[in-house]
């Protein structure tokens, strides 16, 4: 299939069935191998670019007797085959891979509700890979925590989540504040940023999970 014919086959696959739609196995990988196909196309046509660039950086630094340095590679390529992107697509490659990592995040997400550990599921075109999001530890009032921290310590499950030396002032230890601020169903920690005895939400503090992430790794096709 010549390059033109592929864009052509890339284009009407990914404006045609309805993005909502939850595809099966077989399809996904297919999406896969579309997938990878083009990040082929696209770092073809960075080192396509890259080349032109050199060339006129070359000219343009003979012209005005200055070095030019122009890096093409704005957009990077991680090590799955995904594009680091800076900015927001609007079209070209990039935004049918969008597409179709979409396709494929609604397909991890539905084997997830069925099976929680399907944290990657493995297909002959490439692997799909779904990491629980961080948790964020955001000090509102570091001075209201303290003061709670303060009336709380010595309870069971608190020791001290203020440091006070060699600070001049007693600040949030932001490594205890995560250790002890866990409520705890045996070894499971059942909430974040609560008191560990009473699930108390103490002042000055939010906490919240980060939305989970999901990739495709075509890296091997």
């Amino acid at each position: 299939m010549s390059l033109a014919d592929e864009n052509a086959s890339l284009e009407a696959h990914v404006t045609g069935p309805e993005l909502e739609e939850v595809l099966g196995e077989d399809q996904a990988d297919r999406e896969l191998l579309r997938l990878a196909g083009i990040r082929r196309q696209t770092l073809d046509a960075l080192e396509v670019a890259e080349g032109h660039v050199a060339q006129v950086a070359a000219w343009l630094a003979d012209r005005l007797g200055v070095k030019v340095t122009v890096d093409v590679k704005a957009v990077a390529v991680k090590d799955d085959g995904s594009l680091e992107r800076d900015a927001e697509v609007d079209g070209g490659l990039a935004a049918r891979a969008r597409m179709i990592e979409q396709r494929l995040e609604l397909y991890h997400r539905a084997r997830l509700d069925e099976d929680p550990k399907a944290l990657s599921v493995s297909l002959p075109s490439g692997t799909l890979v779904s990491r629980a999001g961080q948790w964020d530890w955001n000090v509102t009032d570091e001075s209201a925590l303290i003061a709670w921290a303060d009336a709380h310590e010595g309870e069971d499950g608190i020791v001290s989540i203020v440091r006070r030396k060699p600070a001049p002032d007693p600040e949030v230890d932001k490594n205890a504040l995560k250790a002890q601020l866990v409520k705890r169903d045996g070894r499971k920690i059942v909430a974040r940023g609560v008191d560990p005895n009473t699930g108390e939400k103490p002042p000055g503090l939010e906490v919240h999970e980060k939305d989970r992430t999901f990739r495709a790794d075509t890296s091997d096709v």
